[in-house]
């Protein structure tokens, strides 16, 4: 049986403790078995304490006297502190206190969960990127309209409204995430109707300081193509009506 360095050798005639720590204390002693020969003269004749021979430097161990039956009291009273400790440290766990050894203790299971579990999973990351982006364009596109304008420097960091436009349906195409699209449908019904629509009276504002026939003829041309897209979204509309007759009153007879 071995404990740290220390060591008990047993024989038929007794008990042997030994403790040889190399450079350190070294402690040895012979107990005979009670009721054999040699326990009624046995007296503790090897307990000594000191640097090891076999060291360098060593000097010669210090006897001292130690019956058999005394070493073996000595190692029953050192048991019984060691068992009283160990019932010490759990009482003390089990009150709160802190233990000396709870700095080496593995966390509990729900302390690592907590751990594994905190913070967003990398799906739900793409989704809530996705969905800021789409409330973004659509911002950016219901700016637009209101101002009437393709561009503007609050939306620049998203570009004009053609640029929005096929981002956004560019990102409709490949999205499955019901949120996310539900924001991308709604930018498109207004790159399908309004965004036309506000491309094709830009066109004819310009027509006004248009100097040349080929700037006239483009601006002409742009206006038809995009009340065209917006009629094909909703025949009919008010907007639609108002644009085809501001076109047939403009330079574009």
């Amino acid at each position: 049986m071995r404990f740290d360095a220390s060591s008990i050798v047993v024989s038929p005639g007794g008990y042997t403790f030994e403790r040889d720590d190399p450079g350190g204390p070294h402690a040895r002693e012979e107990m005979p078995r009670l009721g054999h020969p040699a326990a009624a003269s046995a007296r503790g004749t090897a307990l000594a304490v000191g640097p090891d021979s076999s060291s360098p430097g060593a000097k010669p161990l210090t006897p001292l006297p130690l019956s058999g039956r005394g070493a073996g009291i000595f190692l029953a009273l050192a048991l019984l502190a060691a068992c009283k400790l160990a019932k010490r440290d759990a009482a003390g766990d089990a009150n709160g206190d802190a233990s000396p050894f709870s700095a080496f203790s593995p966390l509990p299971s729900a302390s690592v969960a907590a751990v594994v579990d905190a913070g967003p999973s990398p799906a739900q990351v793409a989704h809530e990127a996705a969905l800021k982006r789409a409330s973004l364009q659509l911002t950016a596109l219901n700016h637009l309209v209101k101002i009437k304008k393709s561009n503007s420097k609050e939306t620049a960091g998203e570009g004009d409204a053609e640029s929005i436009c096929d981002a956004v349906k560019e990102a409709r195409a490949k999205t499955s995430d019901a949120e996310v699209a539900a924001k991308l449908d709604e930018s498109a019904e207004l790159c399908a109707f309004d965004i036309p629509l506000l491309y094709a009276n830009e066109a004819l504002d310009h027509l006004v300081t248009a100097t040349s026939q080929a700037s006239v003829r483009l601006m002409c041309e742009r206006s038809a193509d995009e009340i065209a897209r917006a009629r094909a979204a909703k025949p009919g509309d008010p907007k639609v009506r108002a644009a085809e007759y501001r076109r047939a009153n403009s330079r574009c007879k």
